[in-house]
């Protein structure tokens, strides 16, 4: 014996696994960060989101020249 503990198998792992996502469901701040992780990660997909659709679309809207120091003044 070498006295390492034995190495769980696919059962133990996954049943492992699914007994920290039953807790983590339970707990307050699951929802809550699990929708700000949706919203971060569409926010960063918006705009080449936009892009990929129409590549005029942010010009058209008026992004484009809202970014100057006259603009910041308003």
């Amino acid at each position: 014996m070498s006295g390492h503990a034995p190495k769980p198998d696919g059962f133990t792992g996954r049943a492992r696994l699914l007994g920290l996502l039953d807790r983590s469901r339970e707990s307050y701040w699951f929802l809550p960060a699990s929708m700000s992780l949706v919203a971060m990660l569409l926010a960063v997909a918006a705009g080449p989101l936009d892009r990929a659709i129409d590549p005029l679309l942010p010009d058209r809207l008026g992004y484009g020249r809202s970014i100057d120091p006259d603009s910041a003044r308003a």
